[in-house]
């Protein structure tokens, strides 16, 4: 399954957005969730898994 990724800059605001609260709902690692949000913030371009950018969409 590919996944397309178009959508970068909403899928990046959506991410650094996240509550606490919507990542636990989500079933996100707290741990990962910073990880993603840090490498954002810093410019990179994060590993994010298909698992677990098919629960953040």
């Amino acid at each position: 399954m590919k996944v397309e990724r178009n959508n970068n800059l909403e899928l990046k605001e959506k991410i650094l957005n996240m509550t606490l609260d919507e990542r636990k709902q989500l079933g996100i690692n707290k741990s990962l969730l910073w990880y993603i949000q840090k490498n954002l913030v810093e410019g990179k371009t994060p590993k994010i898994n298909e698992k677990i950018l098919l629960k953040i969409q």
